[in-house]
């Protein structure tokens, strides 16, 4: 679930 949180992260980076 690590990766998944790390996708988390860029996608809400991205959109800020």
């Amino acid at each position: 679930a690590i990766l998944e949180k790390h996708h988390k992260l860029q996608k809400t980076e991205r959109s800020e």
